[in-house]
């Protein structure tokens, strides 16, 4: 006896099928062949104010956002060094691609290994190069993930209040600076949407201004 789903045909080409993704915006876009015309700021400030930290594994504390998260390594960035602003613009912009990729958990990163980032990489790279222009320098790329890994703690040891297994994560600042930092983690946790495009724009025209006066000068 014939099935309805005897009709249904899955793709199976060697050749890599069309990845459509559908955005916030309504637009759709193909994640196996994706392009700075794809990119869109919005889509990326509605996507990460809604997607979870931790892959929804929080506990005490409401959930964090990448958005939240994205703030708190700004405000980190800005804490350090008040008037570098690409650093403050990359440190703010620097999970942007995840509105097209998604916030995959470290340990699944780790598990895929090389295969992750061949995929991830390029799309993070066209985003960056969409928004802000160029592509960050090797030192401020390690500046920023310092910043990541420094939230990361933060947020860590604050939402979950039973520390268990905490053995397991790398301390990366003492409990004297994690206590000093935990004001600004409250402060983007305070926000319930990030206003990142908004945001992103007002340090986008401080670097702008700074890198033409640097090169008039």
């Amino acid at each position: 006896m014939a099935k309805w789903s005897d009709n249904i045909k899955i793709h199976q080409s060697t050749e890599k099928p069309p990845a459509w993704k559908r955005l916030s915006s309504g637009q759709y876009v193909d994640l196996n062949n994706f392009t700075k015309k794809d990119v869109n700021i919005e889509d990326i400030d509605y996507s990460l104010n809604h997607i979870i930290r931790f892959t929804g594994h929080g506990k005490n504390l409401r959930p964090l956002t990448v958005a939240q998260h994205s703030l708190l390594c700004c405000e980190l960035a800005k804490e350090e060094e008040p008037d570098n602003f690409e650093l403050q613009l990359r440190a703010l912009s620097h999970d942007f691609a995840e509105a097209y990729i998604g916030d995959v958990a470290t340990p699944v990163k780790k598990v895929m290994g090389e295969a992750w980032y061949q995929f991830a990489r390029p799309i993070e790279q066209t985003v960056e190069l969409a928004l802000i222009g160029s592509l960050a320098s090797e030192a401020i790329r390690v500046q920023v993930k310092i910043y990541d890994a420094i939230s990361l703690d933060i947020e860590r040891r604050s939402i979950w209040r039973d520390q268990t297994g905490k053995d397991k994560w790398p301390k990366l600042i003492s409990t004297k600076t994690l206590n000093e930092k935990l004001d600004k983690f409250r402060w983007a946790a305070s926000y319930e949407y990030v206003p990142l495009t908004e945001l992103f724009f007002e340090l986008k025209e401080k670097y702008d201004f700074t890198f033409q006066t640097k090169s008039v000068g």
